[in-house]
């Protein structure tokens, strides 16, 4: 009797097992032939923030495509949606890493500060403007201006005027809080008593010094042409949007 039940129960455990691969098989194949995957960029390592990701940081790996997040701010998708590009948030080990927390020197985007969209030596600068030297609120960020130096002439006491600084790029216009609320409500800032200008350290010390001096300041805006020369990107009249060399 004793023989009977061992035989039953040796039968059973290899049942059990043949059981176990059968569905395991079955699963790989459902897997494999079924269900619709998408290579997704995760770090290979860990990636502190404000970093620049290079290609030994990053691989591909093969996620169920339905459990995705995907879009503008999803997912990257290809190795080149990252590599060469800086990490705004650290990044852990195996992480998938979202098209929204990496951001390219020099691209406008609302998803990083204004000091990353700054090139090497380029600097963001803010002056006061009025509706009289400020154009009467009609600057859009993305425009180019030429600013207007006048002083009252050493002996003669008349006013002489002299372009200072020629197709300075328009970073933004208006202060931060303008700008966070004016992008949550997608409405364009059309009134505005700041302007934040790309400049160089020597343009910097010369307008300093310029404005020291108790002369006045004017800006003066230029052509969409003047945009047209450094991009060759589509414009319009409203909302410029042309980007910097």
């Amino acid at each position: 009797m004793k023989k009977v039940y061992l035989i039953a129960t040796f039968v059973a455990i290899i049942a059990g097992i043949a059981t176990y691969l059968f569905a395991t098989q079955i699963q790989q194949n459902t897997k494999i032939k079924d269900v619709p995957t998408t290579p997704v960029v995760v770090a290979a390592v860990e990636i502190p923030e404000n970093t620049k990701i290079t290609k030994e940081m990053v691989t591909l790996k093969y996620f169920v495509t339905a459990s995705l997040v995907r879009g503008d701010n999803g997912v990257a998708e290809k190795l080149e949606d990252v590599v060469g590009k800086l990490s705004l948030y650290p990044v852990t080990i195996g992480e998938q890493i979202y098209k929204n927390k990496v951001t390219a020197l020099g691209e406008d985007s609302n998803n990083s500060a204004l000091s990353y969209q700054l090139e090497k030596d380029e600097y963001a600068y803010s002056i006061s403007v009025s509706a009289t030297n400020g154009v009467s609120g009609f600057i859009s960020k993305g425009d180019y201006v030429d600013l207007l130096y006048t002083q009252m002439a050493v002996g003669t006491g008349k006013p002489t005027t002299t372009i200072l600084m020629s197709d300075l790029h328009v970073l933004r216009i208006s202060n931060y809080a303008a700008n966070v609320s004016a992008t949550a409500k997608g409405a364009p800032i059309t009134s505005y008593s700041e302007v934040v200008f790309s400049m160089t350290k020597s343009q910097i010390i010369e307008l300093t010094n310029k404005i020291g001096e108790g002369g006045t300041i004017t800006l003066a805006l230029k052509s969409i042409i003047t945009a047209e020369k450094y991009t060759k990107a589509p414009t319009t009249a409203v909302q410029t949007t042309a980007k910097k060399p």
